[in-house]
């Protein structure tokens, strides 16, 4: 039996791009099949609170702003498939290190965003930054240094991930004070390594045009990539704004740009015949 499905919409990623794209597709009887992943919902399932999505009066929890989102994609006839991509994240694992101790290497977004969110699981959180302050948004920051389990590292790197071989595991890290040269070991069960997220375009590497960094290459003010019928959206292409409204705008014209992309190739098809 052959493994192999036809779609006249393939939507790959689940995040606040692909649902949208996936309703408006959905919408316009395009029969879209999203591949989500194993992490469905995408960087905002490592969000705990978001307080800039328009609409919602007071803050919204990231992961049910997604499961809303898939829900709605799914009611206008997506068909969904968890079979696509590989990632490692809080929101992933942080319910195995329930009751231990965790380290967070990083200083934006995504560094306190995680550090946070482990919060609900892990005992302490150790934030180790290479820096003296952090990138990330000063509501986030603050929430960070008032939180009683967390703990912030500056101006240190990790030097090496220490563990056991038998069983496999991590005991701790061996930091490094980038100024002083100086080194201790600290203790952990987890090291969460949240330095920035690579867009995950791997997969179109010599086949779509790219951007320094691995972004996708669309033409200004559009969806469309290099290859006729191939559209991109969201976190793949866009290396300024990375919002997840911005994500679900692109994620609309995405899909009304594919929507015209068929409707002309029909089009075509008529006519020659």
């Amino acid at each position: 039996m052959s493994d192999k499905k036809h779609a006249k919409v393939l939507i790959v990623g689940g995040g606040a791009a692909g649902y949208t794209a996936a309703i408006y597709a959905a919408r316009a009887m395009l029969e879209p099949v999203l591949i989500q992943g194993i992490q469905p919902g995408g960087q905002l399932t490592i969000t705990t609170e978001v307080e800039n999505y328009p609409g919602f009066a007071e803050a919204i929890q990231g992961p049910w702003l997604m499961e809303q989102m898939e829900a709605q994609a799914r009611h206008v006839g997506t068909e969904m498939v968890a079979d696509f991509g590989v990632s490692a994240c809080a929101t992933c694992d942080g319910f195995f290190y329930r009751g231990k101790e965790v380290l967070v290497v990083g200083g934006g977004n995504s560094a306190v965003e995680e550090a946070l969110f482990l919060t609900n699981f892990a005992t302490k959180v150790t934030v180790i930054h290479r820096r003296d302050t952090f990138r990330a948004e000063k509501i986030m920051q603050d929430r960070l240094f008032k939180h009683p389990k967390i703990e912030v590292i500056w101006d240190s790197a990790i030097d090496e991930i220490l563990g056991t071989d038998n069983p496999p595991g991590v005991t701790g890290a061996r930091i490094r004070n980038v100024k002083t040269g100086e080194t201790r070991n600290l203790k952990a069960d987890g090291v969460f390594m949240a330095i920035g997220h690579a867009p995950a375009t791997e997969l179109f590497k010599g086949q779509l045009d790219m951007k320094p960094g691995g972004y996708l290459k669309t033409v200004p003010g559009t969806a469309t990539t290099n290859i006729a019928g191939v559209f991109a959206a969201g976190d793949v292409t866009d290396d300024i704004y990375r919002q997840a409204v911005t994500a679900a705008g692109m994620g609309c014209m995405a899909a009304l740009e594919a929507e015209r992309w068929l409707a002309a190739q029909e089009a075509h098809a008529e006519a020659a015949e």
